[in-house]
């Protein structure tokens, strides 16, 4: 086989469409083209340890380019750093499903419906507490006060099954975002407990935002009568 590579090398290295030709571009694309050229690759669990973190790291760098090219996936960008598989989806169907909505933007909220519109980012109020916020994942998780004994309940349950105080970092953002949603937390049990309970929070959310807003078109409808 390396005597058919050896010989066949010279004249289809250039042709795009030939073995030699792809492993080379390849080679090339991961940054390994000095390889091609020297042909040492040493022996297989050297070329192994060579050839699988190259390739990993394109991976990576591919993924990261093609999340940046979607505006919904703004948090998600700041929440997942590697490519991974997330402690969270290990749990439940209906609790990994919303942390999935959650992470994803794939959710019922103003922030997500409101690119279907093609309503202005920076319009797509919260219609539940109607006090101008944007209704985005964040707003519904720390912040609308609709859904203030929901959260309560939720740092409350987090706080006693963890050992973590909260509300000492209440005025953190950026630290209760990767807490709650993220990998703020080292512990992988301590992130799916903690998954757990944000995903049942969320659930619970959404279920009385369904209802609220039901109330108001009724009103709405009331009006117009």
């Amino acid at each position: 086989m390396k005597k058919v590579f050896l010989t066949c090398r010279p004249t289809t290295e250039s042709m795009a469409t030939t073995w030699c030709g792809r492993t080379k571009k390849l080679l090339v694309d991961l940054g390994l083209g000095h390889i091609w050229y020297s042909g040492e690759v040493g022996s297989s669990r050297d070329w192994e340890k060579v050839i699988y973190p190259s390739i990993a790291a394109r991976e990576l760098q591919e993924w990261r380019k093609e999340l940046l090219k979607k505006d919904k996936l703004c948090l998600y960008r700041m929440l997942k750093m590697d490519l991974r598989r997330e402690s969270y989806l290990s749990l439940p169907m209906d609790r990994r499903r919303r942390l999935t909505e959650m992470r994803c933007g794939t959710h019922c909220l103003d922030i997500e419906t409101g690119r279907w519109q093609q309503i202005a980012r920076e319009v797509r109020f919260c219609r539940v507490c109607a006090c101008g916020p944007i209704e985005d994942e964040l707003h519904v998780l720390l912040d609308c006060y609709q859904y203030r004994k929901l959260r309560e309940q939720m740092i409350k349950t987090i706080e006693a099954k963890t050992g973590y105080v909260l509300s000492v970092m209440d005025g953190d953002r950026e630290w209760l975002r990767d807490f709650l949603l993220g990998c703020g937390v080292s512990e992988s049990k301590t992130r799916i407990t903690v998954a757990a309970v944000v995903g049942t929070s969320f659930n619970k959310a959404l279920k009385r935002r369904k209802e609220i807003l039901c109330q108001v078109s009724r009103v709405n409808v009331g009006l117009e009568d």
